[in-house]
């Protein structure tokens, strides 16, 4: 039985659309070095000694 029950929604109105609302972002990826990290000393018998 067509025609019983509301009408259609606007497409407009529609809360959810099923599209991106943030453009994406394409990152691009170099290879680099690790940097040089700083010595870490640690007090072990009161002593500064080099931790590894």
């Amino acid at each position: 039985m067509a025609g019983s029950g509301p009408a259609p929604k606007d497409p407009s109105r529609r809360q959810r659309r099923n599209k991106d609302t943030v453009p994406q972002t394409v990152l691009k990826w170099e290879s680099a070095e690790a940097p040089e990290l700083p010595e870490f000393r640690i007090e072990r018998g009161g002593d500064l000694v080099e931790f590894v």
